[in-house]
């Protein structure tokens, strides 16, 4: 698998990644966040967004004006992400534009040269260590069954769960298949290969349910909201033997962190609200891949 930034040759022994997400187009939080990086002398191997870095509506997916301005301003975030580090991979949420939650790899817009995005991609960061990426969200209830917030681009958790499924199992995603909201899923990249000995990171927008993480309790006297997906949680248990962590945005008033069968679940934070993480991880003495650290940092 060829990889996209020049972060393999020797082994790796650590990484220090910064985690961002629901920017929601807020330059001045992104502008403040750079000045924290630069004054705090911060340095880092790459830097992961988890997506609505935009505030694209769903109702205005199909209107290819939006998409395009939409496109436009998350090239804008990009950029300003890429002032602080060239090395920056990101998958789409619900508010971004529908060309970068496409699932035909070939007509996914490269908006800028120091970025990748690796919607139902595999991203490989070491000869044993990738990370596999969902964008997109399902639709979130709350606790007394009301309807929340609409997911897109997937109509029902089943499909979002299916594809996740397929990315964390090689071979197996050779056709065509209906995702929701007139999109198709297409077969993997034949690059796209996992190995058994592979430790994954998760990336996705949507976290698992029943996580802290995707719990909205914020408003009072309303019924909590659940966010996150149930088959999600589903495939960390599944998958609990390979899964190093699932990264997600999308929950602004989540908890930080949280676990599903002894996984770790990272709640990004809005950059929005000022919040973004810091994850460093390293080799145990087993040469295992181990996430060492995990902080949330708030700008003042």
């Amino acid at each position: 698998m060829s990889v996209f930034f020049p972060l393999c040759g020797e082994r790796k022994s650590s990484l220090r990644i910064l985690l961002t997400s629901d920017h929601h187009l807020d330059m001045v939080r992104l502008q403040h966040l750079s000045d924290w990086w630069v004054n705090n002398n911060q340095s880092a191997d790459l830097i992961v967004a988890a997506g609505d870095l935009t505030n694209l509506q769903t109702s205005e997916q199909d209107l290819p004006q939006f998409v395009s301005n939409c496109e436009g301003e998350m090239t804008s975030v990009l950029s300003a992400l890429e002032r602080m580090l060239c090395r920056i991979v990101y998958v789409p949420g619900n508010h971004d534009p529908k060309t970068t939650l496409s699932f035909d790899n070939n007509h996914v817009p490269h908006l800028t040269p120091h970025s990748r995005n690796i919607h139902n991609s595999v991203y490989r960061l070491d000869d044993d260590l990738v990370i596999c990426g969902l964008g997109g969200s399902v639709d979130a209830c709350r606790q007394d069954g009301s309807p929340a917030w609409e997911g897109y681009p997937y109509e029902a958790d089943s499909n979002y769960g299916r594809l996740l499924r397929k990315l964390l199992t090689p071979s197996t995603n050779h056709a065509l298949e209906y995702v929701g909201r007139n999109c198709l899923a297409h077969p993997l990249p034949e690059h796209n290969v996992l190995t058994p000995s592979d430790k994954i990171i998760m990336l996705t927008h949507v976290g698992p349910y029943g996580s802290a993480t995707t719990l909205d309790a914020h408003e009072a006297g309303l019924s909590p909201v659940e966010s996150g997906s149930a088959t999600q949680r589903q495939v960390i248990s599944d998958y609990a033997g390979n899964m190093l962590v699932n990264i997600h945005g999308h929950t602004h008033y989540g908890a930080p962190t949280d676990e599903v069968d002894s996984v770790p679940v990272v709640n990004i934070g809005s950059l929005s609200f000022g919040h973004f993480t810091i994850m460093e991880l390293a080799r145990s003495q087993d040469g295992a891949w181990k996430v060492s650290s995990i902080q949330r940092h708030h700008l003042g």
